[in-house]
């Protein structure tokens, strides 16, 4: 992989950190969730879906699901640019015209901070933590 390759960056970078890290969503009706990966539960049991009520809350985590090893590989919790060179995406892909459309404005901006002004961090010791405050951002 080369240096200049900042759409595959940027692609990952979206992959790994996404700007909204879940959904939430309001069953309009009562309805039955299959699910593609039957789960273990701590009974030794197994759930296959998951009812849900009409006004019942969902949480749907982005984050979550593009960390799930079964889906993604053994390395489905490290930013790995090349897992896009690769292909290891295969059919997990999402609708390319949107994806396309940040990245290409993602690249524009970056583009633009980078010849016209100069970063480096703070003085002194910080620790940067990723926090879920309803988009992702630094703290």
């Amino acid at each position: 992989m080369q240096c200049g390759d900042s759409q595959v960056y940027g692609q990952e970078t979206l992959w790994y950190h996404p700007i909204v890290s879940g959904i939430m969503h309001l069953a309009g009706r009562d309805e039955v969730i299959p699910l593609s990966i039957p789960q273990k539960t701590r009974t030794e049991g197994t759930i296959t879906n998951i009812p849900v009520s009409k006004g019942q809350c969902i949480f749907i985590s982005i984050s979550g699901y593009n960390r799930l090893k079964s889906l993604w590989g053994d390395n489905a919790d490290q930013w790995r640019p090349e897992r896009f060179i690769e292909g290891v995406m295969g059919s997990q892909k999402a609708g390319v015209g949107v994806i396309a459309n940040i990245l290409l404005e993602m690249q524009a901006i970056l583009i633009e901070l980078l010849e016209n002004l100069e970063f480096s961090p703070p003085p002194g010791s910080i620790k940067i933590i990723r926090a879920a405050t309803g988009i992702t951002s630094p703290m």
